[in-house]
């Protein structure tokens, strides 16, 4: 949105005006009901630009900030009234001079600067330093500026002082008590918090002396909903130290469970941060399934602790591999298994920014010290990890001689797509095929690289009948599709429908049955030859493939489900396909299910979604008020199982109340209208209440990470008509702004064109196969 940029000079006294993009600005500070969070981003990063004479661009609108300046340290003091609900602060940076400049540039937002006490600078030895002759914000990048009366000199160490108002709080409290911290260790820009609140805590020292403590409202520290997190910190962290082999650096860990946090967790070093249903469980309602996503989820911020915190990527780019990194060592967490892998990544880049050829490096070396003196990690690397998207193989065979063609592509779901963004390597990779023939089942795999300079390979497929059937991609364990020829397409789809399907691995199972629907949808594969893959789950009883194959045909209720004629013929075939498993899994207590005398824990989801479907107004209103008073995990379970009703009244009414936050968390409201949009009844209601309330969840909600993003990839996820392209392009062209939900928009109409084309071309196709079924 447009505004002003005001420049206070210092010699005059007076607020200039510049026209600029008003952006937000300020100290980041997140307060949630009993906690105040302030996280500090905006002053640890400062940098100073060489003043350049003649028409050169100002350095403050250069997106990125310069090196030249490099900080050494922060004294920070921040004082959170929260009775008034403002916020007072004052930070010294000490910094050294990398060039002479006039100019001092920092991030700055959401804080309005103090007037009345102006930023200055001073050296730090007591010898004078330039005076700041006027300073100003500029949001559109983010950034306060001050201007000096002289540059500063190269190699001198400089102090800058700012004081500062920040955010609003929205806890009430009294009283004054001062806090001071220790000198903390060189750390990343983004991972400082700390808290005030009136949380109690449980505690204990690790083995390795590491206290760790667990913070949460005092309610749910008496009922003993923190003694499993702690016990799962304690545990993990000491693991990690031995695991990695270094140590960890700080004296404590915090562990605070928010009952308002839009995030799931955060890992900040020192005070991870998590949302109430993340990090607490209550013992009195056990579920095997909480149990376990709440100590993997404390497994993987600890896991940051290493891979994040201690070794931090050199730019925002490199994000994927401090989650990746985290993703995979949650689950070593976990298990506690001991893989034996090389971690001197971590001591060569501690307490320092890394880039991804430095691990792919240390792989290298790695691998070279166990023999395979023929691998290079980065050049395999560097196809999966600067290209877009992954392939798809396509193998032909020749039923006479024996062999097969083999030839990868870029996989694009939507085959009208157009890739804007070139690459190098022609959105080519290194693929490490592997595949297996009917007859050597039990063997294992044979293994060949694809590289990304070759053309079509001819690979000799020893034991291969002219009758039997070739799978590739042995375990689902390459990240890639496979689509065959139409004949070893049906060899596969006739082993599955026999007695021995399982000869077939269960993951390989599942991944023909998705491989076969997202080929089809992307027009590689006829559409008949996908369904002909899932008549074999009738007798099927692995989770893994029945798993993979209703995420795969969810896709197909997404687009027709609304669609009377086909979904009358679609539900009773899939009726009939899972009736079996069904049965035999039956409402029988499961290992894991505690004994409870009440709705299994693995089951309620489902319970509550299907008695609100099926009842009325008077079932709604008793699962609200339940709500109203359930604590946070019982919470979660509702307020997805309320959008359940098949009443659209009843619909709008809940999506009204979601804009309360007295009456659901602000954290909740998006997903009220996410799991509406997801209802087939309720996806015009969430979209017109979308369109009608566009203002308050863009400025309630546009500052916060993908927010936005998932409620218009939920809302829009069914649109497959031409009037629900019309309608969304309409609204697109009235509101050009759409802050960070830009890119799912642009995203939501590509989709809806996309699913456009798949009606026209594959409904009848669909609805004539599923009449031949019936």
């Amino acid at each position: 949105m447009s505004g002003i940029l005001k420049r206070y000079s210092m010699r005059s006294g007076k607020v200039h005006d510049e026209s600029c993009t008003w952006d937000k600005c300020g100290v980041k500070v997140v307060f949630a009901v009993c906690v105040t969070l302030l996280c500090i981003g905006l002053i640890l990063i400062i940098v100073f630009e060489t003043q350049r004479a003649g028409p050169a661009p100002k350095p403050w609108k250069q997106f990125r900030l310069p090196e030249t300046l490099i900080p050494v340290h922060y004294d920070v003091e921040v004082q959170a009234d929260l009775t008034t609900f403002d916020l007072i602060g004052r930070v010294d940076i000490s910094v050294r001079c990398a060039t002479p400049t006039s100019y001092v540039i920092l991030h700055s937002s959401e804080q309005e600067i103090d007037r009345n006490s102006a930023p200055t600078v001073r050296g730090s030895d007591g010898r004078n330093a330039p005076t700041v002759t006027s300073w100003f914000l500029f949001p559109e990048n983010e950034f306060l500026v001050l201007e000096l009366s002289e540059n500063l000199k190269e190699g001198e160490l400089y102090i800058v002082t700012i004081n500062f108002n920040g955010a609003t709080c929205i806890y009430r409290g009294g009283g004054w008590v001062a806090d001071k911290f220790q000198k903390m260790i060189r750390m990343p820009t983004y991972l400082l918090a700390f808290g005030v609140s009136d949380f109690d805590s449980i505690g204990s020292n690790t083995s390795t002396g590491i206290e760790t403590r667990i913070w949460a409202r005092p309610e749910y520290i008496a009922a003993g909903m923190g003694d499993f997190g702690l016990d799962v910190a304690n545990r993990v962290v000491v693991y990690f130290e031995d695991y990695f082999g270094v140590p960890f650096p700080l004296p404590k860990i915090d562990h605070i469970a928010l009952p308002d946090f839009n995030s799931g967790a955060m890992e900040n070093w020192g005070l991870i941060t998590y949302r109430e249903t993340r990090l607490l469980y209550d013992t009195n309602a056990p579920s095997a399934t909480v149990r376990k996503a709440t100590a993997r989820i404390i497994a993987h911020e600890l896991a940051h602790m290493w891979f994040g915190n201690l070794v931090t990527m050199e730019w925002w780019d490199g994000t994927w591999l401090n989650e990746g990194f985290a993703s995979y060592i949650q689950y070593k967490g976990l298990d506690f298994v001991d893989p034996g892998m090389n971690v001197n990544y971590l001591s060569k880049n501690a307490y320092g920014n890394a880039v991804q050829d430095q691990l792919w490096a240390e792989l290298t070396t790695a691998a070279r010290e166990d023999g395979q003196t023929d691998l290079d990690v980065k050049a395999v690397m560097d196809t999966w990890t600067i290209q877009m998207g992954y392939p798809v193989v396509n193998m032909t065979r020749d039923y006479t001689r024996g062999t097969a063609e083999v030839a990868q592509q870029h996989f694009l779901v939507d085959s009208a797509a157009t890739v804007s963004v070139p690459s190098e390597l022609g959105y080519r990779w290194y693929i490490p095929l592997t595949y297996l023939t009917q007859a050597n089942l039990a063997n294992s795999p044979v293994q060949t690289w694809m590289a990304p300079d070759e053309g079509t390979k001819v690979i000799t497929l020893q034991g291969a009948s002219a009758n039997e059937f070739v799978l590739a991609n042995i375990n689902h364990a390459g990240f890639y599709r496979v689509n065959y020829d139409p004949t070893n397409w049906q060899l596969l789809a006739d082993h599955l429908n026999s007695d021995a399907f399982e000869d077939i691995p269960a993951d390989n199972r599942g991944t023909l049955v998705d491989d076969a629907f997202n080929l089809a949808r992307a027009g590689m594969l006829d559409l008949t030859t996908a369904m002909s893959m899932t008549q074999y789950l009738v007798r099927d009883r692995h989770f893994i493939p029945w798993s993979m194959a209703l995420r795969a045909t969810g896709y197909i209720e997404n687009v027709v489900g609304s669609v009377t004629q086909i979904s009358n013929l679609w539900q009773p075939y899939m009726r009939q396909l899972v009736s079996p498993f069904y049965e035999d899994v039956g409402w029988t207590l499961q290992e894991g299910d505690y004994n409870t005398d009440h709705i299994p824990e693995r089951l309620k989801s489902t319970v509550y979604c299907t008695a609100i479907k099926h009842g009325g107004s008077l079932e709604w209103d008793f699962a609200w008020q339940e709500y109203l008073s359930a604590e946070a995990s019982e919470q979660t379970l509702l307020i997805s199982a309320l959008a359940c009703t098949q009443d659209t009244d009843t619909l709008n009414t809940y999506l009204e109340r979601s804009q309360d936050d007295s009456l659901v968390r602000r954290q909740n409201g998006p997903l009220v209208v996410r799991y509406i949009g997801r209802n087939s009844v309720g996806k015009s209601v969430a979209w017109s209440f979308l369109r009608d309330n566009w203002d308050f969840y863009f400025d309630t909600y546009d500052g916060t990470s993908f927010t936005m993003t998932g409620i218009v990839e939920d809302v829009t996820s069914q649109f497959s008509t031409q009037e629900d392209l019309d309608e969304l392009e309409t609204f697109l062209a009235a509101h050009p702004n759409q802050g960070t939900a830009t890119q799912a928009f642009s995203q939501a109409v590509e989709n809806t064109q996309a699913n456009i084309r798949w009606r026209r071309d594959n409904e009848d196709k669909l609805r004539t196969w599923l009449q031949a079924q019936a």
